[in-house]
C-alpha cells in the first residue's frame, strides 16, 4: 500500500472547470481553491483535438489528493500562470484504492 502524505500538497491552485464552448470561446465554472503540487517543467506530449493530434511542450504535471475531480480542458492557475489541463490519470496504491491524480498542463 502506497500512502501519499498531505504535506506533499503543499500548493494552492485556482481550478476552473471547463462547461463548453459557446459563441467561438471557452466557458468555464467559477474558480474554486484546490490543493496540489505542481512541478514546473517542460515535456513532450500530445495534444487531442477530435480525431487529429498534435505533439505540444507541457509546461508542468500537477498532483491532486485522491478524490479530486478534474477534467481535461479544465484551466489551472498556479504561480500567476495560467495553465489547461491536457492529460489527466488517477493513480492507485497496491491495494486498488485511488492514492492521487496526476494532471499534465500546457
Amino acid at each position: 500500500m502506497m500512502l501519499t502524505p498531505d504535506f506533499t500538497f503543499c500548493h494552492t491552485a485556482t481550478l476552473e472547470r471547463w462547461q463548453g464552448r459557446e459563441l467561438n470561446r471557452d466557458t468555464y465554472g467559477p474558480p474554486e481553491q484546490v490543493r496540489c503540487r505542481i512541478n514546473v517543467r517542460r515535456q513532450r506530449t500530445w495534444r487531442q483535438s477530435g480525431a487529429t493530434s498534435q505533439e505540444a511542450v507541457a509546461s508542468a504535471k500537477a498532483y491532486f489528493p485522491a478524490g479530486t475531480r478534474i477534467d481535461v480542458q479544465d484551466r489551472v492557475t498556479a504561480f500567476g500562470r495560467r495553465y489547461t489541463v491536457n492529460e489527466v490519470a488517477p493513480r492507485f496504491n497496491l491495494g486498488g484504492g485511488e492514492n492521487h491524480v496526476e494532471a499534465v498542463l500546457i
